[in-house]
């Protein structure tokens, strides 16, 4: 009975008959070589229909596999520029290799996207939520990426998202979340705008930041050492307690920036525009700030030991010289100058 629903199971070949029929046949009643013959022929029908049904296999494994991968070579030199998506619900989508220039995708939910090695050039991500997703290598040149223009006035959100080689040249981040994004030596954002953007605690100088715009800016104990800061922008930046020792900030523009007990130890501020600036406790100790301006800046107990100070611009504003008295007498034993401005003094 078994014999039998097995070998009614059975599609293109009767094996299991073949089996069952040389199995009942009495071995004594063959001859040897008959014998020997008939066992060959039957492990020859088993490697052949084996053989067969392996390659039918990896026929249609082919079959399969062959339009998905055509899909996704179509995908990856798709062209979509100047597509509406915004608004959109597109997570976890693969945009990899996709030029997206121009697009807009202001407001989209882009939470784990990838966008590796994507053209965004002049896109629009206005408010766009793009949480935990794959950047590296985007080309974001010129993309706005600034709040919402909606009711709720939503940031664009780049949180834990990886920014390895990107490019965000002239790119529009301000207000944007960037805690906790991956950013590398290779990350760059020559003359981007981030304005009040929140970097929390990710390692942002190490990226390229020539000519970037951080004006009003939280940068407090913002770790700086060593970056290249030339022509950038921090008017009315917080920067208490920032380590910017080491720093290339030549031509860069600190206007009534708050750098209380901050660190400009070795700091290049050539030409650099301190006016207004609240350095008090600061230390600039040994900085290099030819001719930079330090027209009404706070530096009491600013530490300028072995400072550059040459043809720097110390006056003292209009207004703030008829209010305030001078100092004449000396701040502490041991070669202290003294100095006629009210706020501020210079160790030699």
């Amino acid at each position: 009975q078994m014999a039998g629903e097995l070998k009614d199971t059975s599609t293109s070949f009767d094996l299991w008959g073949v089996l069952m029929t040389t199995l009942s046949v009495p071995w004594q009643d063959i001859p040897a070589p008959s014998f020997f013959s008939l066992w060959v022929a039957v492990w020859f029908l088993v490697i052949f229909t084996l053989t067969r049904s392996i390659q039918d296999m990896f026929q249609w494994l082919k079959n399969v596999t062959r339009p998905l991968l055509n899909q996704r070579l179509f995908l990856k030199n798709l062209k979509m520029e100047g597509i509406n998506l915004s608004g959109h619900d597109l997570r976890y989508r693969d945009f990899s290799g996709m030029s997206l220039a121009k697009s807009n995708l202001s407001g989209a939910n882009l939470v784990g996207c990838k966008f590796k090695g994507c053209n965004m050039e002049d896109a629009c991500l206005n408010g766009a939520n793009l949480t935990s997703a794959d950047l590296s290598g985007a080309n974001l040149s010129r993309a706005s990426l600034v709040p919402d223009a909606g009711e709720f006035f939503r940031p664009a959100i780049l949180k834990d998202a990886n920014l390895e080689g990107a490019n965000f040249t002239a790119a529009d981040l301000s207000r944007a979340d960037l805690s906790g994004s991956k950013i590398h030596r290779n990350t760059n954002f020559q003359y981007a705008k981030l304005i009040r953007a929140n970097f929390g605690t990710c390692p942002i100088r190490n990226a390229v930041l020539i000519g970037v715009d951080l004006s009003e800016t939280d940068l407090r104990e913002i770790n700086l050492r060593g970056a290249n800061l030339e022509r950038a922008l921090f008017k009315g930046a917080d920067l208490s307690g920032a380590d910017i020792s080491e720093s290339r900030l030549v031509h860069a523009n600190l206007e009534d920036a708050i750098l209380r007990k901050s660190k400009l130890d070795c700091a290049d501020a050539c030409r650099a525009n301190f006016k207004r600036a609240q350095l008090d406790s600061a230390s600039l100790r040994s900085a290099k700030l030819q001719h930079a301006v330090m027209s009404g800046a706070s530096l009491a107990y600013a530490d300028l030991t072995h400072a550059v100070l040459d043809s720097v611009d110390f006056s003292i504003p209009a207004s703030a010289s008829l209010a305030a008295p001078s100092v004449a007498q000396p701040l502490a034993p041991g070669g202290l100058a003294t100095t006629t401005m009210p706020t501020w003094r210079m160790l030699s």
